[in-house]
């Protein structure tokens, strides 16, 4: 567009310029001759030459003052959307913002109020830690809304169709909000059709969200009698149109409020909204992820007699085995315990992150910026690293960058974003930057025990394939090597000594001995595994000696060298078996 305004003036210029010209120059002509011989049929053409050139002189000037305005426009527009630009990054810079501030402090507070539940409290002292807990949530919800409403408005919520249980999904999700109902002595009822497909594929983590929303006001606005979670469903070529009917018998709604009850911040009168609170937000996200996701939303409601809110979705059925994700980080009931890295700069947020992992029967090791980390992940073996990002010194971010940079074991290393930066942007640069998940603040005990359970036992998994293949690979070698210079019967007696002593160690309950005679083990199997060629495990029985020596849990560096012990085992077995008998006379 601004080529062609400047396209368009120029030739106006050209052409003003060769007109006006031309206009002089027949005017001298027609000034300079005698006309009273001529006939007015011979004086026409010169006055129509002249005319034509006025005409055109006065149009490249139009042209040109019409293409100058339009520079100006242009210029205009231009400075508008820059001004649209940057109150658009102000927005979003003011919601980052406001969210870190917020959830920082919530971390410690929804945290710490779990772990009192796990302490012995009075009936008195575990009402007022409830109530606190409850506070915190509530608050986290209003920031969770926000931020929701705002990725909604942008068209960043993205809708992540999966196959999922209908019935775990529902379970899960009333089980939240079951507490709430009997504390305040409503019946929580639900009905699901036996017809609906087990297993459906849609966007679980946005269905429980509207889910919540919708039965979360259903109690807040009942006060007696109960509310009711009814689900039906009925066939659509290959999809099927489930209906989500939540019931109450609570206040209603009343005629003034229903044409705004889905707009945003719209709520149920200025006596009401004191009294219970909430942002006006939850219905308009409600309604808008409904629509991103094909479907419905309404309600019928009788004031003073209770409301009806449903929903309605076009879900495809699944089979139950598209359940299991090949991809997806292993589920254990039990916890993988491990060796943690914990980089936080907040002395709360440590400790509370500390008390839990520790609690869970993970070793953790704890660093307060990313300088610090640099320096822990290269002496010490983690299994994983927990980084805060916003941290004096060097922050979470570069500290991942040159972590992944390093010519060092340490650079394949899980490392989790654990911070209260949660929008969609700041989590992708995360992610870029090398990190492999993202745990939001404030965090859930059971989300954070998990992920990093998962994490570990992913990785262990991992570790375990990749040291095999290597073994596999590199053994006959090395024995070959080995026997050469020692004698065949020397390495058979060696590796069956060494099965013997994993044996002694591992094969006998190792968590009932004790502890100085796991060390004296432990370090026996240093020198004999690293001597036949199994530095892993002669690098683990050290760790294993260390902690023993150090005191506190050994779970952990107990369980990677048993895997590994196990594994050397195994190879050594393998190896005894596919070699001839020792020969009398073998050199020793």
């Amino acid at each position: 567009m601004a080529v062609q305004y400047a396209r368009a003036r120029h030739w106006a210029i050209i052409v003003a310029i060769a007109s006006f010209l031309l206009f002089v120059l027949l005017l001298l002509l027609v000034l300079s001759m005698d006309w009273s011989g001529l006939r007015i049929e011979a004086q026409a053409p010169f006055w129509i030459a002249l005319i034509a050139c006025a005409l055109a002189f006065g149009s490249a000037i139009r042209v040109n003052v019409f293409a100058a305005r339009g520079r100006d426009l242009r210029q205009a527009l231009m400075e508008a959307r820059n001004l649209a630009e940057q109150t658009s990054k102000a927005k979003t810079d003011f919601l980052a913002s406001m969210s870190h501030e917020i959830r920082t402090p919530l971390n410690s507070i929804i945290g710490y109020s779990e772990l009192l539940f796990d302490s012995s409290l009075t009936p008195e002292q575990r009402r007022y830690a409830e109530r606190i807990h409850f506070a915190g949530s509530a608050l986290l919800t209003i920031v969770n809304d926000v931020l929701d409403f705002s990725k909604i408005e942008a068209g960043r919520i993205e809708i992540i169709s999966k196959p999922f249980a209908l019935h775990a999904l529902i379970d899960n999700t009333v089980s939240i909000i079951q507490d709430l109902a009997r504390r305040k002595g409503l019946d929580l009822s639900v009905l699901l059709d036996p017809d609906l497909p087990r297993v459906l594929i849609g966007d679980e983590s946005r269905i429980r969200q509207i889910l919540l929303n919708l039965l979360n006001n259903a109690v807040k606005f009942t006060h007696e009698g109960k509310v009711s979670l009814v689900l039906n469903g009925r066939r659509a070529g290959d999809a099927v149109i489930v209906d989500f009917v939540v019931s109450d018998t609570g206040i209603g709604i009343a005629d003034e409020d229903r044409e705004r009850l889905f707009q945003r911040f719209s709520q149920l009168g200025v006596s009401r909204t004191a009294e219970l609170g909430g942002t006006g937000l939850g219905l308009a996200i409600s309604k808008r992820l409904v629509e991103l996701m094909g479907g419905q939303i309404g309600f019928e409601s009788d004031p003073g007699k209770g409301s009806t809110f449903w929903f309605e979705l076009p879900l495809e059925p699944a089979e139950p085995q598209s359940l299991r994700d090949p991809d997806a980080l292993p589920q254990r009931n039990a916890i993988t315990p491990g060796r943690v890295l914990l980089v936080e700069d907040l002395e709360h947020n440590r400790e509370l992150a500390n008390k839990i992992l520790s609690d869970a029967g993970h070793a953790v090791d704890m660093s307060s910026n990313g300088a610090e980390a640099l320096v822990a992940v290269q002496k010490g073996r983690y299994d994983i690293v927990l980084m805060d990002i916003q941290m004096p010194v060097m922050d979470g971010v570069t500290a991942t960058r040159l972590i992944r940079q390093m010519d060092h074991p340490a650079a394949d290393i899980p490392i989790i974003a654990m911070s209260a930066n949660v929008l969609p942007d700041q989590v992708r640069r995360y992610k870029e930057s090398g990190m492999n998940d993202h745990i939001a603040k404030p965090f859930k005990r059971a989300e954070l025990i998990a992920t990093v359970s998962n994490w570990i036992a992913k990785t262990n998994g991992r570790a375990t394939k990749d040291a095999a293949a290597a073994f596999s690979r590199n053994d006959a070698q090395f024995f070959d090597e080995v026997c050469e210079i020692m004698g065949l019967d020397w390495v058979s007696r060696g590796l069956e000594k060494l099965r013997q002593e994993i044996g002694e160690l591992f094969g006998a309950a190792p968590a009932v001995m004790d502890r100085a005679d796991i060390a004296s083990r432990a370090h026996k199997l240093i020198a004999h595994a690293g001597l036949l060629g199994f530095s892993e495990l002669s690098d683990l029985c050290r760790e294993l000696e260390t902690a023993c020596a150090r005191g506190g849990d050994i779970s952990g560096q107990l369980q990677r060298a048993a895997a590994c012990a196990k594994l050397a085992q195994t190879r050594a077995g393998d190896w005894l078996r596919s070699r001839p008998a020792p020969v009398s006379g073998a050199v020793n």
